[in-house]
């Protein structure tokens, strides 16, 4: 996948790191327009979460070095699993032959395995519910 600036931009700051390797931002929200490019992002951070080198794990020459997380448990979460479909649908076509062989992926319809680590990949239906309005709405 090939990143718009303004997606670059997101992703750089998503990993960013101070100098002792602590994430300058503990969570985050993606929140834009449709089209922008969510799903493709949200799967590309998903794979990346999964079998990428996601976490510091050395320093050099005061440049941080990725390394694999290695109890990944990654969670594509929405109000309802009918919405992690488009995510989802994303993630068999980023899986390289390369990727699949060093780490044992297996993408199968809703799941995604790195038999070679414990990690997973799986929709997840979040436990909050949309906003709705407590009552009646009136506009005058």
């Amino acid at each position: 996948m090939q990143f718009t600036m303004e997606q670059a931009r997101w992703w750089l700051w998503w990993y960013a790191v101070n100098p002792s390797g602590v994430w300058l931002a503990k969570d985050g929200v993606l929140q834009r327009l449709k089209g922008w490019g969510k799903d493709p992002i949200g799967a590309c951070l998903s794979m990346n979460e999964l079998v990428g080198p996601c976490r510091v794990t050395d320093w050099d020459a005061s440049q941080p070095v990725g390394g694999p997380y290695e109890d990944a448990w990654v969670q594509i979460a929405a109000v309802s699993l009918v919405q992690t479909k488009n995510t989802m649908k994303l993630l068999p076509g980023m899986v390289t032959p390369a990727c699949r062989d060093e780490f044992e992926v297996q993408v199968q319809k809703e799941q995604v395995h790195a038999m070679a680590t414990p990690a997973s990949c799986r929709p997840s239906r979040a436990l909050r519910r949309p906003w709705r309005a407590r009552g009646p709405a009136s506009c005058s």
